[in-house]
């Protein structure tokens, strides 16, 4: 689709583009579009007046799988109509056999990796209520009588409104629905003959097989969202993925979770608690010794960030860390990332404690010029 067609341009006699605001995978392209018959002013009216449009082409690389998950995505969406924290799709239209259209809700704001290029990080606050505004939609997600896993939630589908007060989960190209009773998979309604996801937000569980109607395939459970929100809150407090990663492409990333632990969050910011730690932890439990502490259910990990809210406000002492530094197996290029940073703190030290600096070596220095005098007295004193 040519984006110099388009503009200005209306389409389905409903909407008139204004800009591209967007492109993604698949060729995609979103539009930010204005509603053509919405010119009142009121407060619903405008709320409504844009919308965003986006144009999926199926290319040379699409699978039938994946391009089936996509023709499947409204049926989704429409079943988290209600939500307020999901991305609403009002319309969907094939404009060709080869393309999509998806006619969504325009959030105003940035994408929630946006917000953290541009900031760095966030602030402890802010990224707790962030995150339990993500909570609420994939709680949304997971109590649905067939349960919708996302699979592939990342700071880049999370967006918010220019205010930072709305917070809204968007792109279902990939999603799972299952059937379950008591938490036990009875049936998988999608098709899961291939893998989908992106490879820094996988859980290792993905490299797990089941069987449904004699086919194998992935091992699917809210596992998968829970992990990659671990990944979430981690990039959101410390501005970078947990792992040292050279190809954010190569599979075995996928696994590290098994083989390693992060470096303690407070050894890169002295102000995240154990208990906000904690969560990250348990969010993306792989290990062995530390399974037994993953989350069942998203309640469970709003209650943990409302009880650390509480903790907080009312300045209690924090907990202590479900996993002790001495316990935790390190990728040895974070070895030497927490070197560094005991080295630079250490000089942070010297720097912003100068005085004390010079006291303390004028001291050590008169204690050996006093071990030295007393050395030589006492060697006199033996020689006479």
């Amino acid at each position: 689709m040519s984006e110099s067609k388009l503009i200005g341009k209306e389409f389905l006699g409903k909407y008139k583009i204004i800009k591209l605001i967007g492109k993604g995978g698949m060729e995609s392209e979103v539009y930010l579009a204005e509603t053509i018959h919405s010119k009142s002013n009121n407060h619903f009216s405008n709320k409504f007046k844009y919308t965003a449009i986006k144009f999926i082409k199926k290319t040379s690389t699409t699978t039938s799988d994946h391009w089936n998950r996509i023709l499947d995505e409204g049926v989704t969406n429409a079943r988290l109509a209600t939500s307020e924290y999901i991305v609403k799709l009002y319309e969907m239209h094939p404009l060709d056999k080869d393309t999509i259209v998806l006619i969504m809700e325009y959030i105003d704001g940035p994408s929630l990796k946006e917000l953290i290029r541009n900031r760095g990080c966030l602030s402890i606050p802010e990224t707790l209520s962030i995150f339990k505004k993500i909570l609420h939609g994939v709680s949304d997600m997971h109590t649905k009588e067939r349960v919708i896993i996302h699979r592939d939630l990342k700071p880049e589908n999370i967006m918010l409104s220019k205010d930072l007060l709305d917070v809204k989960i968007a792109d279902f190209g990939i999603s799972s629905v299952l059937v379950q009773d008591n938490d036990i998979v009875k049936d998988v309604l999608t098709n899961e003959t291939s893998f989908f996801g992106t490879i820094p937000y996988v859980t290792p569980d993905a490299t797990s097989l089941q069987s449904f109607d004699n086919k194998k395939m992935p091992m699917l459970s809210k596992q998968y969202d829970f992990h990659a929100l671990g990944i979430i809150f981690y990039e959101m407090l410390i501005g970078e993925k947990p792992f040292e990663i050279v190809d954010e492409n190569d599979p075995s990333i996928i696994l590290y979770w098994k083989k390693y632990d992060i470096l303690p969050m407070k050894k890169i910011n002295k102000n995240i608690r154990n208990e906000i730690e904690n969560v990250f932890l348990k969010l993306t439990a792989s290990r062995p010794n530390i399974m037994k502490y993953r989350y069942n259910d998203v309640s469970e990990i709003m209650n943990d960030i409302e009880e650390i809210e509480s903790r907080i406000s009312k300045k209690q002492e924090e907990l202590p860390t479900i996993l002790s530094y001495n316990q935790r197996e390190y990728q040895q290029s974070l070895c030497l990332r927490l070197n560094s940073y005991s080295r630079n703190k250490f000089c942070k030290f010297i720097k912003s404690n100068k005085w004390l600096t010079i006291n303390l070596f004028l001291f050590l220095l008169l204690v050996i010029l006093l071990i030295i005098f007393i050395s030589l007295g006492l060697l006199s004193w033996t020689e006479k």
